[in-house]
């Protein structure tokens, strides 16, 4: 095999890009890549980091080769992760790796953080990128962007179930101790969503409360569960006011796809009615996409209640 096609070949096993120390690991002399460079048969990316001539330039060659001119211990952090993972503040025109805090190198058009912590909990290899986790991602996002930037990426993460509010309050623990710079906007984001003195714990009270603060009503009860007169319980519901006996329910949110399920929620929501319960349904689309009109159908309903 000649050494052009060897190189060829190492390209396409890095999908794409090749590094020298490779090249040399390959057998094939650094003379060799110099000169294919000189003729343009392959094309410097980053110092150190080669690709074919007939490979065209993506965003996600760039991050590839960012990555590997950095080192074995770089990752893709920040918007770049954002991107990544698909959630808001993600930027493809920005590139950012974070290193450990001993390594400087230098790249063209990359933004380099150094971290004196970079643990194998906050990092994963996804689509065959090392990538700090969805929640180290929204964490550092506050180093880089707006509080409403994260807030958006955060929610967009939970709702996602690409991870927990629970993890997403662990790192923040985690974090603050050991003093990391752009934690304060998730904490902020985080503090914000507590509810009757506790956490959300579902996409839905992450939706609702953004609801209810927006339109000024009383912050209900997630998650009721309702009883009867002999205290034997009757439903548990997605959100209610208990004072007043209002019960909202979210088709799609849970699970009522069956005949026997639709049947058993009617059942349910014929007890609630025979309690006193007034009851509204709305579908996850409306409380998302339509939350003026769920707000405002809620105010109506509680001024008619006597809230």
């Amino acid at each position: 095999m000649s050494t052009s096609v060897a190189i060829q070949s190492l390209a396409e096993s890095g999908l794409g890009i090749f590094t020298r120390a490779a090249a040399v690991a390959s057998g094939i002399p650094t003379t060799v890549v110099d000169h294919e460079v000189g003729v343009g048969r392959i094309l410097a990316v980053q110092p150190g980091v080669y690709r074919s001539a007939g490979t065209p330039m993506t965003g996600e060659l760039a991050r590839r080769a960012a990555l590997a001119a950095a080192g074995p211990d770089a990752v893709l952090s920040h918007r770049s992760a954002a991107q990544h993972h698909e959630l808001p503040g993600g930027d493809a025109d920005v590139i950012e790796v974070t290193v450990p805090h001993n390594r400087r190198p230098r790249l063209i058009g990359v933004t380099i953080h150094r971290s004196l912590r970079i643990p194998s909990a906050h990092v994963r290899v996804r689509d065959g990128v090392t990538v700090t986790t969805v929640e180290r991602t929204l964490a550092d996002l506050g180093a880089v962007v707006g509080q409403s930037v994260v807030r958006a990426a955060a929610e967009a993460a939970t709702v996602q179930r690409l991870t927990t509010v629970e993890r997403l309050f662990a790192l923040v623990d985690d974090h603050a101790r050991r003093g990391r710079t752009g934690i304060g906007a998730l904490r902020a984001v985080l503090e914000d969503w507590v509810l009757s003195e506790r956490p959300p714990d579902s996409p839905l009270e992450i939706a609702f409360i953004r609801l209810v603060r927006r339109f000024r009503l009383p912050e209900p009860c997630f998650q009721c569960q309702v009883v009867d007169g002999n205290g034997r319980f009757v439903a548990r519901i997605d959100a209610g006011w208990p004072d007043v006996r209002l019960a909202v329910e979210v088709d799609g949110f849970s699970t009522h796809g069956s005949p026997s399920a639709m049947q058993k929620d009617l059942a349910r929501q014929n007890r609630l009615v025979a309690l006193g319960w007034t009851v509204l349904r709305f579908t996850w689309h409306d409380v998302v996409r339509r939350p003026r009109s769920v707000g405002a159908q809620i105010a109506e309903v509680l001024a008619v209640l006597g809230t």
